[in-house]
């Protein structure tokens, strides 16, 4: 089936930080578009879907030579398994192609009965990669500055005691030593593992393959990490520093510049798949930091202006959702919050793709939903509640998850304990592609991505 012929293609490509949902995302969008043709009430808002002009869907294994295959296989099976698990997150780039078989608008095709087939190729890459992006612009002096700037403020002070320790036992102007650049580098790595683990939830980690190397495990090109600089000026020959700096100028252009040239100048659309209620879980640092770093992947898909950029990216991408995850963890309620609370967050660098002629829009969504809505009482009155049942254990549970600002908190608002939720494992589903698996929002979302592709 790999030589399929096409009506047309279109590459969506998906990404987000760690923890957003990305490998849930696909498997949920694959295994509801093969179940469609079963189910015509799956997917309501996806215009095709909705006019009952789905024939089928079939996954196409190797339509893609070039980039590893998405594991759909093994992430349907933990969902559908006994008790149900997550799938394992996203590490590297992958790639999945889906065929979707369906009935063309128009008369004449309607009376001729003519079938057409979208190459839907979804292609999912960490987004930890994309805050990269502002060090194609950075010397290494300048970098370094930068970094070590946020980590002489909480909690990344503390975060980093251990390199920054370290730091104070090298010589950067002195002989290089190997074996000294990679232990340093390794402290950093550790340093920035810990900014991303839960209780922190700390979001801006550079350079991004550090935390989540892909192929490059273990490559002496991820063997530095900053120091603290003497400005601009030209470090000595065969010093620390100089070895330092020639692994992060081959960063730069090995890894980052080759990413943007060799796959982000190839998607025809993209999603950004985004976690708020963990960073409003994890307090001002983790809720302003996730800011940060939204604003430095946003930077990614600013292909309008007339800069160094334009030339690297190219201008391919058209249409770019950015999706508050996990709605189900809040009742039906708060869902138009959530969706305002991250359109405020990215309305400045949004305006600056729609002046350049792309569509960007705002969605809540659950690729899967996991809870139920309930009822109990707080402090005395009867308020709605979610049900669902935690991992790790086996029976459900009733949660109140409080409400979700409509907008970014003002100081006050941190004062407050924050809420704190499991996770929830997912519901019981079938592995075979009939019942689909249920969602909050996702037809919306593949309408705006795809929609247009079936008209």
């Amino acid at each position: 089936m790999a030589n399929l012929l096409l009506d047309r293609t279109v590459r969506l490509a998906v990404t987000g930080l760690s923890g957003a949902g990305k490998t849930v995302f696909i498997t949920s969008v694959i295994h509801n578009l093969l179940s469609a043709a079963h189910r015509p009430s799956l997917l309501p808002l996806l215009g095709v879907q909705a006019r009952g002009a789905v024939a089928a869907a079939q996954i196409i294994s190797g339509a893609t030579l070039s980039r590893p295959l998405f594991p759909y296989a093994e992430a349907i099976a933990a969902m559908a398994g006994t008790p149900p698990t997550w799938p394992e997150g996203t590490r590297d780039i992958s790639q999945i192609r889906v065929a979707i078989r369906y009935r063309p608008e128009g008369i004449v095709s309607r009376q001729l009965g003519r079938v057409a087939t979208l190459g839907l190729d979804i292609i999912d890459y960490p987004g930890e990669w994309l805050i990269d992006l502002p060090m194609l612009e950075q010397s290494f002096a300048q970098w370094s500055a930068g970094v070590l700037a946020l980590c002489r403020q909480e909690p990344r002070q503390s975060l980093a005691a251990d390199w920054l320790g370290f730091l104070k036992t090298l010589a950067p102007e002195g002989p290089a030593d190997e074996s000294k650049a990679r232990e340093a580098a390794a402290r950093y790595t550790d340093f920035l593992r810990r900014c991303k683990e839960p209780r922190h939830g700390l979001s801006l980690v550079q350079p991004g393959r550090f935390v989540l190397p892909g192929a490059y495990e273990g490559a002496p090109i991820l063997w530095f990490c900053p120091l603290e600089g003497t400005g601009d000026m030209k470090p000595a020959r065969g010093s620390l520093r100089a070895l330092m700096e020639s692994r992060y100028d081959a960063y730069r252009r090995e890894i980052v510049r080759k990413f943007y040239r060799e796959h982000f100048r190839t998607f025809d659309r993209q999603i950004v798949l985004v976690d708020l209620l963990r960073a409003l879980d994890g307090g001002r640092h983790a809720f302003e930091d996730a800011r940060a770093a939204l604003t430095a992947i946003l930077g990614s898909f600013d292909f309008g202006r007339p800069s160094w950029l334009a030339p690297l990216l190219g201008s391919r991408i058209d249409r770019v959702l950015f999706a508050a995850t996990k709605a189900d963890h809040v009742t039906p309620g708060q869902y138009g919050n959530l969706r305002s609370l991250l359109g405020e967050m990215m309305a400045a660098p949004s305006l600056d793709m729609r002046f350049a002629g792309g569509s960007v829009a705002v969605r809540a969504l659950a690729a899967v939903r996991c809870t139920e809505v309930g009822r109990g009482r707080v402090n005395g009155r009867e308020v709605r509640m979610i049900r669902g049942i935690p991992v790790g254990e086996s029976e459900p549970r009733l949660l109140y998850p409080g409400d979700v600002p409509a907008s970014p908190p003002p100081p006050g608002h941190w004062e407050a304990p924050p809420a704190e939720f499991p996770n929830f494992r997912p519901p019981p589903i079938s592995a075979a592609p009939v019942a689909g698996i249920p969602h909050i929002g996702l037809d919306e979302a593949l309408e705006f991505l795809i929609g247009d592709k079936f008209r």
